[in-house]
């Protein structure tokens, strides 16, 4: 793998993992490997295998095509916060707290 590729797949694997809400320190725990060679991982310094590009999907909830898609960082994280959003009004039960929610929600977006 050329330095390049391996720097585009560390940050895939970055952005994946935020987007997902965790942690070098989680990925690695649930992974079974040590918070650093996540890392190096992330940095392009290592290459992970796909015995291991197979646990980190998998934690990640992704298939491994995903490491080398070509959807933007931008729209994994936006996806993440829609996903919070959504959990968190379906959690609402007060309808007066849901309208405030909704006027501030027109307020901000045009």
């Amino acid at each position: 793998m050329t330095t390049s590729s391996l720097a585009a797949l560390g940050l895939r694997i970055k952005a994946l993992r935020v987007a997902k809400g965790l942690t070098q320190a989680e990925l690695a725990e649930r992974c079974e490997y040590e918070p650093l060679t996540i890392s190096r991982f992330e940095r392009g310094t290592y290459a992970p295998g796909i015995d291991t590009l197979e646990a980190i999907a998998q934690v990640l909830g992704v298939s491994i095509q995903d490491f080398f898609s070509k959807t933007s960082t931008e729209q994994l994280a936006s996806d993440r916060i829609r996903h919070q959003i959504t959990d968190t009004i379906y959690s609402i039960d007060d309808p007066n707290v849901l309208i405030d929610v909704l006027k501030y929600i027109k307020k901000k977006v045009p």
